[in-house]
């Protein structure tokens, strides 16, 4: 490999190539998914947890 080659280091045979584009698709995927995932957290439906003031109170039902 002394001829000087202009591909970037470790794309120069096409299984490597191969990984490579895997690994970066593997990447946005992932990247992807956590920014769905905030986005529905910032302006998806509201947590079950969450009551406004005009829903009812939640119902107790005491064991005796």
């Amino acid at each position: 490999m002394d001829e000087p080659s202009d591909v970037p280091p470790g794309w120069e045979s096409r299984r490597e190539r191969r990984l490579w584009l895997i690994a970066y698709i593997v990447i946005l995927v992932v990247v992807g998914l956590g920014a769905v995932r905030q986005l529905h957290k910032l302006f998806g439906a509201p947590a079950p947890e969450v009551r406004t003031s005009a829903s009812p109170p939640p119902v107790v039902h005491h064991s005796r």
